[in-house]
C-alpha cells in the first residue's frame, strides 16, 4: 500500500510503502552510524599526531562530518517504529534540521578556508612553518563558526509562514524552494 501523504522537500518520497520508508530509515542508520565510528577513528588519530594549521582545517571538517552523521542518525533513530514519524512543526525536526545545515555550513567553510590556506602557501611560499592562514587561524576558525551558525540560522530569520525545515521521512531539510536561499545570494 502506498502512502498517500507528499513531502515538500521531495515529492517522491510520497510513493514509498511503509516497508520501504522503514528500508531507508535503517539505511540511515547504518550509514550515519558508520560515518560516526569512523570520523571518531579519525579524530582520534589526528588528535595524537603533530599538528599544523592544515591538520587542524582537516579536523574542523571531520568534525563537522561529525555532525551531521549524529544530526541524521538522530532523526533516523527517534523515528523508527513504534515512535511517531517526523513532523515538520516538531522541536526534533528544527533541531535535527538545523544541525544538519549547521554541519553542511561548517562543511563548506572549512573546505574554504583549506582551500585558502593551500593557495596562501603556493603564493607567498616561506620556511617558517606559519604560513598560510596559520597566522590568523583563530579568527578562521570563529569565522567558519559564525558563517555556520549564520547559514543553520537563516532559514529561522525568514518572515513566511509554515516550520524553516520540513520532514522527509528519515530527516528533516529545507523545502524544494527555500526562500533563505534566494534571500541569501541576492
Amino acid at each position: 500500500m502506498r502512502s498517500s501523504a507528499a513531502t515538500s522537500v521531495n515529492p517522491s518520497l510520497s510513493y514509498y510503502t511503509l516497508l520501504e520508508k522503514r528500508r531507508i530509515q535503517i539505511g540511515a542508520i547504518a550509514f550515519s552510524s558508520l560515518s560516526l565510528a569512523l570520523s571518531i577513528v579519525t579524530i582520534h588519530w589526528f588528535v595524537r599526531m603533530r599538528k599544523r594549521p592544515r591538520h587542524k582545517l582537516i579536523m574542523l571538517n571531520i568534525l563537522s562530518s561529525l555532525l551531521r552523521a549524529l544530526s541524521l542518525l538522530f532523526s533516523a533513530l527517534l523515528t523508527l517504529p513504534p515512535h511517531k514519524p517526523l513532523i515538520s512543526k516538531s522541536p526534533l525536526c528544527q533541531s535535527t534540521g538545523d544541525l544538519l545545515s549547521a554541519a553542511n555550513a561548517l562543511t563548506d567553510a572549512s573546505i574554504l578556508a583549506l582551500s585558502l590556506h593551500g593557495l596562501l602557501q603556493i603564493i607567498r611560499p616561506t620556511a617558517s612553518p606559519a604560513t598560510g592562514l596559520a597566522p590568523w587561524a583563530h579568527t578562521t576558525y570563529i569565522l567558519c563558526a559564525a558563517f555556520a551558525a549564520l547559514m543553520a540560522g537563516l532559514p529561522f530569520a525568514v518572515f513566511r509562514p509554515g516550520p524553516a525545515f520540513v520532514a522527509a521521512d528519515a530527516f528533516c531539510g529545507l523545502p524544494v524552494r527555500p526562500r533563505c536561499v534566494t534571500l541569501a545570494l541576492v
